[in-house]
């Protein structure tokens, strides 16, 4: 297994066990941004059993970012006026940014508890520059199911 594979598996919580204690939050929950919505609103364009759920839950969502240099940001929703997701892999949407080369590779993940609310979007790089910005959506191919080993990065 490449190291890169490794890291990817790492870094997409595959190893990570429920039980652990969650995250002290970077910040407060907050109106999402404008980017943080476009990248969401990307997310939730793949045709899958499940995204009206969670696209209806994105109408009342909030965020609250990893961190200062991580533009990462888990998602509220309002459980009581929308409806659980069907959809509950992890992460249940995913996609590769479209340019392949050394420091240009990233991962864009959807994350869904495991009661099928929305709860993150996660960029991953696969280099050691973390960008402070969630990249535009023309930058990531069509997202999709998450289907592990379809692609090395």
């Amino acid at each position: 297994m490449s190291s890169r594979v490794a890291r990817f598996l790492v870094w997409t919580r595959l190893f990570v066990p429920d039980e652990e204690p969650p995250l002290e939050p970077y910040e407060e929950p907050r109106p999402l941004t404008e980017r943080e919505r476009e990248v969401l609103a990307f997310m939730l364009t793949a045709d899958l059993p499940g995204i009206e759920e969670l696209r209806e839950q994105a109408q009342t969502a909030v965020a609250a970012r990893w961190g200062p240099r991580d533009p990462s940001f888990s998602l509220y929703v309002n459980q009581e006026g929308t409806r659980p997701s069907p959809l509950r892999t992890r992460p249940a949407i995913f996609s590769w940014s479209k340019r392949q080369g050394e420091n240009e590779l990233y991962s864009l993940m959807l994350w869904v508890d495991g009661d099928g609310w929305l709860s993150a979007v996660e960029l991953t790089p696969f280099h050691e520059e973390w960008p402070e910005e969630l990249l535009p959506p023309s930058e990531f191919e069509t997202p999709g199911a998450h289907e592990p080993g379809s692609r090395e990065p």
